[in-house]
């Protein structure tokens, strides 16, 4: 996890992605997709106003192109986005 002085620098727009020893290549397309499924789960399992999630946002809005982001909105709003989440609690069954 991230430092709190990172995070600060993050929220505030100072500061880029650092970088991630899981993902050493030059594609970063794991990374991207790894950062939406996070960012979405963090939400759900911690609230939607859980500052250190804002990690996983800021990082696959910078990794993934913006045609992918909607993409997957669009496919989680429909209900047929592939990824593993875990449930929504704010979604009535």
């Amino acid at each position: 996890m991230p430092s709190k002085e990172y995070l600060k620098k993050l929220q505030q727009g100072e500061s880029t992605l650092c970088p991630d020893p899981r993902y050493t290549t030059t594609n970063v397309t794991n990374w991207c997709y790894r950062s939406f499924l996070d960012w979405h789960a963090c939400q759900r399992l911690m609230g939607k106003n859980h500052k250190p999630c804002m990690y996983f946002r800021s990082a696959y809005g910078q990794l993934c192109p913006n045609a992918w982001i909607a993409q997957w909105e669009e496919q989680m709003k429909d209900g047929t986005f592939p990824g593993l989440l875990p449930p929504d609690p704010e979604e009535k069954e």
